[in-house]
């Protein structure tokens, strides 16, 4: 079936015009008889019937046109619009990443931003463009820097990234995301769970902060006493993720009712962007710990650190409370200066992480005490 020329009219322009003729056409013939019946012969009431029934077909035949071509007006301007396109209408141009998925655009932006040394310095708004050109080569290589600012700048708008900050600097972030965190170095997070996990041991009582690495320990440790091979385990935890990954599975929450599993919540303010609590100073986990599994944004040879103030006191209660440490980082971090330390190398720590291909986070885990560095594909 062939379409119609680009050229001619659509089809239900053409049927509109077709009745609006027809219509008209028709009033006016009917019409012309009874004008001349009542020329030819005298008032009779055969010839006012004949001009009655001659005005009202007129009458139909006129609203038909006056419909008619009142629809084919709608028509032609449903038309144009579609031809101009929201963004033209709206006054602004709609580039390739704003074709796409927004959320898409926000995760690249967490992603260049939050993979630098110093991710909470802003970064000149030129320079987030051309990365994100980079990372999206074939949606963004016909968009230009203001288009793809503009994007940029409505991502932050709506709320789409809400760390995300503008200043006359540039853009930065002053905090982390988890939601975006979690898919960031996935099978290196994965690999670096599996290892801390297996520090853990049937009858122990640890000690598990807030993090995407260490959620994702969380989800082993759950797997682990799913499968029976993990019991008698006392978690302590300020992280509303891994309570909600404790009470999704059905076999924890049997080995909560048996006794098999203990989960203390450490209640305070929430952090949405970590969707941890942080509890005050002075709370105290309801049994001794063992060890203490916590995460880091940034890793140093000078320390761990954090972006703020979030989550510093549950990490400090954990550090001077746990005998041992692990903290679990993918490589990402390595190199990572942030605002906050909360932890030294002196202090019984050690860093789980994976294989660095980065020659300078090489070099910095080679600055770093040996044997307090793990590698996940040693374990």
């Amino acid at each position: 079936m062939q379409n119609a020329p680009s050229d001619g009219p659509p089809l239900g322009v053409s049927k509109m015009v077709e009745s609006m003729v027809t219509g008209l056409v028709t009033g006016v013939a009917s019409v012309l008889p009874a004008a001349i019946l009542a020329l030819v012969h005298k008032p009779n009431w055969a010839v006012l019937a004949s001009v009655i029934i001659a005005c009202v077909a007129l009458g139909v035949g006129a609203h038909g046109f006056l419909y008619g071509r009142r629809n084919a007006r709608r028509v032609a301007k449903l038309k144009s619009r579609a031809a101009i396109g929201p963004s033209q209408r709206s006054g602004g141009t709609v580039t390739k990443s704003a074709q796409g998925s927004e959320s898409e655009l926000a995760a690249a932006v967490f992603s260049v931003l939050w993979n630098r040394s110093d991710p909470d310095r802003p970064m000149d708004p030129l320079q987030l463009a051309g990365r994100l050109r980079e990372r999206f080569s074939g949606k963004l290589s016909d968009c230009g820097p203001e288009d793809i600012l503009r994007d940029v700048e409505r991502v932050r708008r709506l709320g789409e990234l809400p760390p995300l900050v503008r200043n006359r600097q540039g853009f930065f972030l002053d905090s982390d995301d988890l939601h975006f965190k979690q898919n960031l170095a996935v099978e290196h997070k994965r690999q670096i769970a599996v290892a801390a996990a297996a520090y853990v041991r049937p009858g122990m009582s640890i000690a598990v902060d807030g993090g995407s690495t260490t959620l994702e320990v969380a989800r082993v440790l759950a797997s682990r006493i799913a499968a029976k091979t993990l019991f008698q385990l006392r978690v302590t935890t300020s992280s509303l993720q891994i309570c909600s990954e404790m009470l999704g599975m059905l076999e924890c929450r049997e080995a909560i009712r048996a006794g098999d599993l203990s989960v203390w919540a450490m209640a305070g303010p929430l952090h949405p962007s970590c969707w941890t609590m942080d509890p005050p100073s002075t709370e105290q986990c309801p049994w001794p710990l063992d060890l203490a599994i916590l995460g880091a944004n940034g890793v140093l040879p000078d320390g761990f650190y954090l972006p703020n103030e979030n989550g510093l006191w549950v990490k400090k209660t954990f550090l001077r409370l746990a005998p041992a440490t692990v903290v679990v980082a993918d490589s990402t971090k390595l190199g990572k200066r942030l605002s906050v330390r909360f932890a030294t190398w002196t202090a019984p720590v050690k860093l789980i992480t994976d294989r660095p291909d980065d020659a300078n986070a090489r070099r910095i885990l080679q600055s770093c005490p040996k044997r307090s560095v793990i590698y996940s594909d040693d374990i």
